[in-house]
């Protein structure tokens, strides 16, 4: 079988038939080394937890500033805290005019997953990136200026809804980016 496999692969090189297979044999092999990379960044959201894919579902929300859908994953006595709050407050609108307020003075801000979230029974954690540009007056300008600071949450998922949420970041570092 070792010599049929060397008789194979040197008549490859002997002729412009032989080369285009090689050519061919490359792309197979790349695309075999390559596809369970592409696999695994398609299938890992499809196969993630349910409570996973309901704090996603309310990150999109939150970045696209769309209130009610927001809402269609809080529990209606969803309990939320944030470093900024000295205390939890109860609520979907808790949350929502957090959402609504910074989209206000910060239209374009983002907070953006940045690695896989944790999850174990109920319960989801995630580092994240806020991103957004502070405008002057209102405006882009040449002196607009870019927003970015990490933090961390935590939620509790019951029955497909987030029972808890929290927000976990240094308030003092997003208020420096925000003043003139």
């Amino acid at each position: 079988m070792k010599h049929m496999q060397h008789t194979w692969a040197s008549h490859s090189f002997q002729s412009s038939k032989g080369l285009r297979h090689r050519s061919v044999q490359a792309l197979g092999a790349m695309f075999l080394i390559l596809a369970p990379f592409a696999y695994s960044a398609t299938s890992q959201e499809a196969q993630e937890p349910e409570n996973v894919k309901v704090v996603r579902q309310y990150l999109e929300a939150w970045n696209s500033g769309k209130t009610n859908d927001m809402k269609k994953v809080l529990d209606s006595n969803v309990v939320y805290f944030n470093t900024s709050n000295e205390v939890p407050r109860t609520g979907p609108e808790s949350i929502t005019e957090v959402s609504q307020f910074l989209k206000q003075i910060l239209p374009d801000r983002k907070m953006k997953i940045r690695s896989q979230p944790i999850s174990s029974d109920d319960g989801v954690a995630i580092e994240w990136e806020f991103t957004a540009t502070k405008r002057n007056s209102g405006e882009t300008s040449p002196s607009s200026t870019n927003i970015s600071y990490f933090g961390a949450s935590f939620f509790r998922v019951l029955n497909g809804k987030i029972v808890y949420a929290s927000d976990y970041y240094n308030h003092n570092t997003m208020q420096k980016q925000l003043q003139p």
